[in-house]
């Protein structure tokens, strides 16, 4: 279907002479549209009425299907090739998008790196190092609007960085919501998918350490099974300490970024992510780990820009180490919290930044 979804793009272009100076396909869906422009027996004349630009969300995703099942779609011989798009026997329909684009970008500066290392690269690193030339990592932006606290009509109370009173009366209704009492321990969330990449199989040996050192947490999410058991049976034998919600609720969610003192986010690998974003937005400090996106917009507390907690090595000890410098400023320095909190809410991560980015690369493409 997403051959044909492209093919389709084209002829409807091409019937209606729709003018355009640039195509911008997203991910392994939309990359057979560019592969069509070089290799396809009709749409390849095409190609110079266009430039492209193919944007990798995640590179863990590359469209893999059988080489044969593409022979039927008019594509030209030299489509089936190792220049094309053959990858190891079968097709990949990212190799395809990223060899014929103009420019090829990710949804952060980091990632847009790691993608071209052996071990971030998921087999692709070779053919990206050769071209990288033509790749760029601009981070996704934040629809700033409806992410904000201070008009958020699914908070108990909308708060702003110069008024946190809101925020606080979030916590302990949420709190309440759960059955725990409102006392000075730290809380906790996490809003996301419960899987590897994520970093559930480094979180859940951390939970018990962290409950011993009076933290609480709240996860939201679903994902595989074997986490989702894990943190309902952390739940029942915690139950004044660890609290979680299986599936995906808009109003839970939103609650959870505003109760939360602190936000774990310690993935595996993260190309841009948007949760810490929103967690920054309401207030909630991140624990990220430095990869991807994490990198380019979580920055280690005490630093000019600090916000949040890092740590690198990914391991349950790794992401200890960040929660307990985060408990050690929580409880020890209470106008430094305050002053990350303030840099965290204030900072900019908006499409404001980052769709002019976008124009200027689009701009590079034209004559």
């Amino acid at each position: 279907p997403f051959v044909f979804l492209s093919l389709a793009a084209l002829e409807l272009a091409d019937a209606t002479e729709w003018d355009a100076d640039v195509l911008h396909c997203h991910d392994w869906g939309t990359a057979p549209l560019i592969s069509a422009l070089l290799w396809h027996r009709y749409y390849r004349f095409m190609f110079s009425q266009y430039k492209t630009v193919f944007t990798i969300h995640n590179l863990a995703h590359q469209g893999l299907l059988p080489l044969h099942s593409l022979r039927d779609w008019g594509l030209v011989d030299d489509a089936f090739t190792l220049n094309g798009l053959e990858f190891y026997g079968g097709a990949n329909l990212m190799k395809g998008a990223i060899t014929g684009a103009s420019a090829v970008t990710t949804v952060s500066p980091t990632y847009s790196h790691e993608i071209q290392t052996e071990n971030g690269g998921v087999g692709l690193g070779g053919l990206l190092r050769s071209q990288n030339s033509k790749i760029r990592g601009i981070l996704n932006g934040l629809d700033t609007e409806y992410w904000n606290p201070a008009s958020d009509s699914l908070l108990f109370q909308n708060y702003s960085p110069d008024d946190l009173s809101g925020k606080t009366r979030c916590r302990n209704a949420l709190l309440d919501r759960l059955g725990w009492k409102e006392d000075d321990r730290p809380l906790f969330t996490s809003v996301g998918r419960m899987v590897d990449q994520k970093g559930f199989d480094i979180l859940l040996p951390a939970i018990p350490r962290m409950v011993e050192w009076g933290c609480r947490l709240f996860l939201v999410g679903s994902g595989q099974h074997e986490y989702e058991t894990a943190i309902q049976e952390a739940a029942s034998k915690w139950p004044d300490a660890v609290a979680s919600f299986i599936g995906y609720d808009e109003e839970i969610a939103h609650q959870a970024y505003a109760a939360g003192d602190f936000f774990l986010m310690p993935s595996k690998f993260e190309p841009c992510g948007l949760s810490q974003l929103i967690s920054l937005r309401y207030g909630a400090l991140p624990i990220v780990r430095s990869v991807g996106g994490l990198a380019d917009t979580v920055f280690e507390y005490g630093s000019p820009e600090g916000n949040g907690f890092l740590f690198s090595e990914y391991s349950a000890e790794g992401l200890l180490s960040a929660v307990g410098r985060s408990l050690d400023v929580f409880w020890n320095d209470a106008a430094g919290y305050r002053s990350a909190q303030n840099k965290a809410m204030q900072a900019d991560f908006s499409w404001d930044r980052s769709a002019p980015l976008y124009l200027d690369l689009y701009r590079s493409l034209l004559p």
